[in-house]
C-alpha cells in the first residue's frame, strides 16, 4: 500500500467491531478460518486514517490472552482529509474520476517561485472535532492529525461517543502518527529565527508545533490513549512505516488499538522553496491539473500535496458484519535508494 501524503491508523482488539469480507475472500469468516485474500490502494494525497484489530475472538469471549502469533490485523474504518475532499466517498469518487486537485497557489504569494502550484488544502471544517480555541492555534497539519484519526474511529464504529469507544482499555490503546515534513515547521523556524535576530519575543508554541510527533501526542491527550506514541519519519513512506510499526504492537499483543499513519502540511513559501532549489517540483503551472505525471517521459517533477490520510484496524475475528473490512495489513520494508531526492 502506498500513501505519499499522509496516512493514520487506529489498530483495535479490545471490543468485537463488524468487518464485512469483500465477496472475492477465499473462505468463509469464522474465529476458526483465517481466509487470506489481498487488497492494494495508491493515495496520492490527503488524510486517511485507519482502525486495526487484532484476531483475538478468545479474548473477548473468554478473557484468555492470545498469542502474538494469533494476532491478525485488518482495517476496518477510513477517514480522510484531502484537497478531493474530506469524505472517503467523495475522495474516492474523485480518483475514480481522475480529477487533479492541483492548481494555482493561493496559501500564499508565489510570485517569484518557479513552481507556483500545488494541491493545496482549502479552508478545514473542524466543527465538532475541534474546539474554537484550539482551532485558532493549532498548526494545520495538527488539525488533519485530529479530524481524519476521530473520523477513521467513527468509520470503525467506535466514535468518542460510543458504547465500544468507553470500553477500551486506553493504555492499551496507541498513536504512531508521523510526517515528512510536518505543517508550518519550517516557515514557523524561518519567522522566528527573524524575530530572534531582531531581539523580538517568540511564540511559546515555535517549539512545541516544530516537533514531528505533536500532532499524534495531541491527538492522544484529546482521546484518552496512553499506550505507545511516537512518529516514525522516512520521507515520503513515512505513513507506511507508521502503519506497519502500529500492526506490529497489536500482532505483539502490545496494543488493542493503534490510530497510524502520516501527515503533511509544508505547502508553504518556505517548502515550496526548498524543493525548487533541489529542482524537484514540477513547474508546469500553466497547466497545474497536468502536472502529476509520474510515469510520463515529460514529467518534469512531483507536486507537493496538503493533508492527512487515516486508517482504522481491527483484529480478524474481532468483528461485526456492519463495519466493511478493507485490506488484511501485511508490508515488507525495502531500501532502493538512488539519489538524495
Amino acid at each position: 500500500m502506498e500513501i505519499s501524503a499522509g496516512t493514520a491508523f487506529a489498530v483495535h482488539g479490545r471490543t468485537p467491531h463488524a468487518i464485512t469480507v469483500p465477496s472475492k475472500s477465499p473462505a468463509a469468516v469464522t474465529p476458526e478460518v483465517d481466509a487470506g485474500w489481498g487488497w492494494t490502494a495508491s493515495v496520492c494525497s490527503g488524510s486517511l486514517c485507519l482502525l486495526m484489530v487484532r484476531s483475538a475472538c478468545r479474548r473477548v469471549l473468554n478473557r484468555v490472552p492470545a498469542k502474538a502469533t494469533d494476532r491478525r490485523v485488518v482495517v476496518t474504518g477510513l477517514g480522510i482529509i484531502s484537497p478531493h475532499g474530506t469524505e472517503k466517498e467523495e475522495f474516492y469518487d474523485n480518483l475514480c474520476k481522475g480529477k487533479s486537485a492541483v492548481k494555482t497557489i493561493t496559501k500564499f504569494d508565489p510570485e517569484g517561485l518557479s513552481t507556483r502550484i500545488a494541491a493545496q488544502l482549502d479552508d478545514l471544517d473542524v466543527t465538532g472535532y475541534i474546539d474554537a480555541k484550539n482551532a485558532r492555534r493549532m498548526d494545520d497539519v495538527v488539525k488533519y492529525t485530529i479530524v481524519s484519526g476521530k473520523k477513521a474511529l467513527e468509520d470503525a464504529g467506535v466514535a468518542l461517543d460510543s458504547d465500544g469507544f468507553a470500553k477500551l482499555s486506553k493504555e492499551r490503546c496507541g498513536i504512531i502518527i508521523g510526517s515528512a515534513m510536518g505543517g508550518t515547521s519550517l516557515q514557523t523556524s524561518i519567522d522566528n529565527m527573524d524575530k530572534l535576530l531582531r531581539g523580538k519575543k517568540l511564540s511559546p508554541f515555535f517549539v512545541p508545533y516544530t516537533l514531528v510527533n505533536v500532532p499524534g501526542g495531541l491527538l492522544a491527550i484529546d482521546l484518552g490513549f496512553t499506550g505507545p506514541n511516537y512518529a516514525v519519519v522516512t520521507a515520503c513512506a513515512t505513513g507506511n512505516y507508521c502503519i506497519a510499526s502500529a500492526a506490529n504492537h497489536i500482532k505483539n499483543g502490545e496494543c488493542d488499538l493503534v490510530l497510524a499513519g502520516g501527515a503533511e502540511a509544508a505547502v508553504t513559501r518556505a517548502g515550496i522553496a526548498g524543493f525548487v532549489a533541489c529542482k524537484a517540483l514540477s513547474s508546469r503551472n500553466d497547466e497545474p491539473e497536468r502536472a502529476s505525471r509520474p510515469w510520463d517521459k515529460g514529467r518534469d517533477g512531483f507536486v507537493m500535496v496538503r493533508g492527512r490520510e487515516c486508517f482504522a484496524s481491527n483484529p480478524w475475528t474481532m468483528r461485526s458484519r456492519e463495519v466493511p473490512q478493507f485490506m488484511p495489513s501485511t508490508w515488507v520494508a525495502l531500501t532502493h535508494v538512488m539519489h538524495m531526492t
